[in-house]
């Protein structure tokens, strides 16, 4: 071996055995894979000088296999298992600026070229405690309640508390659509 240094190499991020290890990488799924392997792609084509500045819109991720309704929910759990952090948060607008993105398990650079040494936040994570694990900013939506009440007079099939629905409003909205030997059938 010549001692001379190769020149010739390729891009490469490294992974560390404690983080293959974690609960955070053992709840990651395909989708949350293909999108820390799209943001280490555009890490590696920038030298790995911009993390916490990568820029990698939807369309990037599209083109790389993952399903848009998917990409979202990915970004989400990955920044709640603490390998992902959002630094600047992007707005749909004319101007169409993405979200900047921090790998935690990376090391930083600042604007004079000094090394900030990885967060590591993935080894915060615990699996099985999804109360402790969320984030403030996860949204919970209330799940509507359909209950069936009484209405004089009819019977009653599908209700709510807004707007009850008879057996005759029902047949009146899906009877184009019922076979026929179903339709001159009456309770």
């Amino acid at each position: 071996m010549s001692g001379k240094k190769d020149t010739n190499t390729e891009a490469f991020v490294m992974h560390r055995r404690a983080m293959y290890e974690s609960d955070a990488w053992k709840s990651l799924g395909k989708v949350e894979m293909k999108i820390l392997a799209r943001l280490e792609i555009e890490l590696m084509s920038h030298r790995g000088t911009n993390n916490g500045q990568i820029i990698c819109p939807y369309d990037d991720f599209a083109e790389y296999g993952i399903r848009r309704p998917s990409i979202t929910p990915g970004l989400r759990k990955l920044d709640r298992v603490g390998l992902l952090a959002i630094t600047q948060r992007g707005r749909i607008s004319s101007m169409r600026n993405p979200h900047h993105y921090r790998l935690t398990y990376i090391a930083t650079y600042d604007e004079n070229g000094n090394r900030i040494a990885p967060t590591d936040e993935w080894k915060k994570y615990r699996a099985g405690s999804a109360a402790r694990n969320k984030t403030p900013d996860t949204k919970t939506y209330p799940v509507p309640v359909t209950k069936t009440y009484p209405v004089p007079g009819t019977k009653t099939y599908l209700c709510s508390r807004w707007s009850p629905v008879t057996k005759t409003y029902l047949l009146s909205i899906i009877y184009p659509y019922l076979p026929v030997r179903w339709r001159t059938r009456t309770d």
